[in-house]
């Protein structure tokens, strides 16, 4: 059973389909950021609300105000980042 697992873990596989999941992600995320953007979703979800539901013990969490936008770029950025795989885990780790 060990020289099973040994020959298993040594095999090489083809990258090409995670590479075009990591592609289809990206974009799928940028788009999705783009679009709240500008649909104003962004004001109207994060930043106009005065009450917003606090999860058990992370009521100390406070909206960041005019400054979510400055992460939805930042945000942006990365998730084409991470379609193109410039610096990829630096980007998802970003996006994340």
């Amino acid at each position: 059973m060990n020289n099973t697992l040994k020959t298993y873990l040594r095999q090489t596989t083809n990258a090409a389909p995670l590479a075009v999941f990591r592609i289809g992600f990206g974009l799928m995320m940028l788009y999705s950021i783009i679009r709240y953007w500008a649909k104003g979703w962004i004001e109207t979800i994060y930043i106009q609300p005065e009450f917003h539901f606090k999860y058990y013990g992370f009521e100390w969490v406070k909206t960041w105000g005019d400054y979510t936008y400055l992460l939805f770029v930042v945000c942006g950025i990365a998730a084409l980042l991470v379609a193109i795989g410039f610096k990829y885990r630096l980007a998802i780790i970003t996006f994340f």
